[in-house]
């Protein structure tokens, strides 16, 4: 098989593979809801397009300046590859920015829930069933959260191990909310 067939096809290849990712990412940041990281992917997007425009029109000219297509084409998929590079460190830097929030939001409900537990010792009987009952759903929410963020930190970008954190943080929140409203 001739060389230039072999590059076209490794092209093509790599091209094929960049669209993938870039779905993807575009995905991921829809499914977020997350304006910038939609716009970022739109500018690489944009950047992908003149990178895979210019390789088209020069190789369909390649006969005349191959060395020059060659450097080219490789140009741009290097700032393509570069941009894609940052984008990806920008969707890291975000995943870890909410990881981090949501395990801090579970350390604090731990130590309020602490506080209304030392509380309902305090009170005895007089804190109630109902109250105990509260208090054991926010801590096993608490703990299925925690598992969830653990799954999702392992799988991250696996939309059912974001729909399982979506769905454990829901519940968290509405546990945590009724047993603020009865020991506030």
């Amino acid at each position: 098989m001739p060389e230039r067939a072999l590059r076209e096809r490794k092209w093509d290849a790599e091209y094929r593979s960049a669209e993938e990712r870039l779905d993807a990412m575009h995905a991921d940041a829809k499914a977020r809801e997350a304006t910038e990281e939609m716009a970022a992917v739109h500018e690489v997007r944009t950047k992908w397009d003149a990178a895979r425009a210019r390789a088209t029109e020069l190789r369909r000219t390649a006969s005349r300046k191959l060395e020059e297509a060659q450097v080219t084409a490789n140009l741009g998929m290097r700032e393509f590859h570069d941009a894609l590079d940052r984008l990806r460190d920008r969707f890291a830097a975000w995943d870890d920015a909410h990881s981090r929030r949501f395990d801090e939001r579970l350390d604090q409900a731990l130590a309020q829930l602490r506080e209304w537990r030392a509380f309902a010792e305090k009170e005895g009987a007089e804190f109630g069933l109902k109250g105990r009952e509260t208090l054991a759903k926010l801590e096993e929410e608490v703990a299925l959260a925690r598992a969830r963020l653990a799954e999702w930190e392992h799988e991250r970008h696996e939309r059912k191990a974001e729909e399982a954190l979506r769905e454990a943080a829901r519940h968290f929140d509405e546990a945590y909310e009724a047993a603020r409203r009865q020991h506030a």
